[in-house]
Parts: C-alpha cells; structure tokens; sequence
C-alpha cells in the first residue's frame, strides 16, 4: 500500500517538474538542442540516476536542465519541461543512492530527498 502511494506522489512530481500543466514557452527560453547522456558505473548502465546540467557561463545560469536516467542509462536532457538543452558550457552532476525501494538525492542545500522509486 505504502509503495502504491509513493508511485502516485512520484507521478504528480514528475507531472509538476515536466511542465505538463502549462505548455507555454517562457519567452526568454533560448533555442534547445538535443542533448542524451549516458552514464555508466563499472561499464553498466545507471538506471534512476539523476541527472543535472549545471551553467558554468552566466548566460544559461537561470535555466536548469533535469532528468533521470532510463534502463540503457540515457538521460534524454530537458528543459523546463522542454525538449534540449540551451547551447553552453555545463558541469554534469549525477546523484543516485538506494535506500529499500527510494531513490535518494539530494537538494541544493545537501539535505536528502526522494528523487525517483526503483521498480516495484
């Protein structure tokens, strides 16, 4: 019961970041370019990662590109719920810890936060 309460909670999440409710480009969104990741650890794919897109230049700072990892390891990068990535220089961060059936990242002030459900 429990596991089935935290899918929905993890669904209407991922529907609020995705952007689904409103599908209206913010206006000083710069053009996105397809971006696909692929993380490996020891030569696997890491499925549930997740996977962060960080500005190193000032111009793209205010836009975050956030995603997880699928089962082959892709992390198909988006934008505000938009497809892409705005072109520029990005430090990538990748968080994934396992805790029972949780994966845990963490915020922007280090303190630990459900991010993504293993399979269940």
């Amino acid at each position: 019961m429990l596991r089935i309460i935290f899918s929905w909670m993890l669904f209407f999440v991922l529907l609020a970041v995705s952007g689904c409710g409103d599908s209206s480009r913010p206006k000083d969104l710069p053009k996105l370019y397809p971006c696909v990741i692929t993380i490996t650890q020891e030569g696997k794919p890491l499925e549930n990662a997740v996977v962060e897109l960080a500005a190193t230049d000032q111009n793209n700072s205010k836009y975050q590109s956030l995603t997880l990892t699928n089962a082959e390891g892709k992390a198909v990068m988006s934008t505000y719920g938009f497809a892409g990535t705005p072109i520029g220089k990005y430090k990538v961060i990748v968080r994934k810890n396992i805790d029972d059936d949780l994966v845990y990242g963490t915020n922007s002030t280090g303190a630990k936060e459900v991010v993504a459900f293993k399979n269940i």
